[in-house]
């Protein structure tokens, strides 16, 4: 089977946990990252790890701000964002070690693993358990279809997370 091409996949980029915890940037992904330094922030709100740019997780960390404005809420997703930030450097393979600790809560811990590394816009990208993302979309999925079918004009025949129809 031949392997797909980066603009083939939307840029998502398959990657394997190395055993010493790294994964190796493209070169068009190490780009993104001129100063060699790259900011992991683990992004418990989805339950993976964001890679970006300094000056994307400045943005990020007053996005938490703002819209989390609420004091109990604010200080809970500074401790699942902001608070998990970390600064690792691009060794000359072009690879990046990712603490144990960070790859185990997003459910990459173990030597061999596949990682997907999507692209969210210019300075960040998000490191995936392949399983875990598909979960995430298939549930993100179904929220949206159930609202929907709850709005005037909506389809009560929604689809389940499990993929069957609601109706009977």
């Amino acid at each position: 089977m031949p392997r797909l091409r980066q603009e083939d996949t939307g840029g998502i980029t398959e990657n394997r946990i190395d055993d010493a915890g790294r994964i190796t940037l493209t070169a068009d992904q190490r780009q993104s990252f001129p100063d060699g330094e790259v900011h992991l922030m683990l992004w418990l709100v989805d339950g993976c790890l964001r890679l970006c740019t300094e000056e994307r997780r400045r943005e990020l960390e007053e996005l938490v701000e703002r819209e989390w404005l609420k004091r109990p809420l604010l200080d809970l997703a500074r401790r699942q964002t902001v608070g998990t930030t970390r600064i690792v450097t691009i060794d000359e393979a072009g690879r990046i070690r990712i603490p144990y600790m960070y790859l185990d809560f997003i459910g990459l811990d173990g030597h061999g693993k596949k990682a997907w590394l999507i692209p969210l816009q210019e300075g960040i990208y998000e490191l995936w358990n392949p399983d875990h993302f598909k979960r995430q979309m298939e549930q993100k999925l179904y929220d949206l279809v159930s609202v929907a079918a709850t709005r005037p004009g909506g389809s009560c025949a929604s689809p389940t997370p499990d993929g069957e129809s609601g109706d009977e």
